[in-house]
């Protein structure tokens, strides 16, 4: 199962993510920047729990599609920010969000448009 986390932008905020699993007893497989994948299903009481613990540390559990698409954009957008090799990045950023997301970059910048 993948829980998409609003506002997680650095290491510090996967570490305090882990921190927050591991005292649930909710197992997953990996933490990434906006991105949890569990290993199966957890029970509705330590799915109401994980909720409160991440909002007390300032992060949310994004449900909207649309929300979750946004939040994957900015997390590759900081992952490209911080990457040490950006110097030889020559691709284009709209071409790289394409590929990454696997849709159409004109789908994409809709929901960023009024």
């Amino acid at each position: 199962m993948e829980i998409a986390i609003k506002n997680m932008v650095c290491s510090r905020c996967i570490k305090v993510v882990k921190e927050i699993l591991n005292q649930l007893a909710i197992p997953y497989t990996n933490v990434e920047l906006g991105r949890v994948h569990t290993k199966g299903t957890f029970s509705a009481e330590q799915a109401i729990y994980l909720k409160e613990r991440l909002l007390e540390e300032g992060f949310d559990i994004v449900e909207d599609q649309k929300l979750m698409t946004v939040e994957r954009i900015k997390n590759l957008i900081i992952d490209r920010v911080y990457d040490k090799d950006l110097e030889e990045w020559n691709e284009n950023l709209s071409t790289y969000l394409s590929d990454q997301l696997h849709k159409d970059y004109s789908t994409l910048s809709q929901l960023f448009s009024l």
